[in-house]
């Protein structure tokens, strides 16, 4: 996916005082994903819906089988 520069990139809360990290942007449907040290290397896009089913899966709500 070319890189999409939307104006609403973040990190999350829990790394913040972090410096190797990942920063999210929402674009419409699709969850945009790159590295916060190397916000030029590319971006990473999906789903909104498969999105929501990995924050889902690494915060423990959602178990390998679902």
């Amino acid at each position: 996916m070319k890189n999409q520069q939307p104006q609403n990139w973040r990190k999350s809360t829990y790394s913040q005082a972090q410096t190797d990290c990942v920063e999210v942007a929402d674009d419409a449907a699709t969850a945009l994903i790159r590295d916060s040290k190397a916000p030029n290397d590319g971006v990473i896009g999906m789903r909104r819906e498969a999105f929501n089913a990995f924050k889902a899966r690494i915060r423990g709500e959602m178990t390998a089988d679902a």
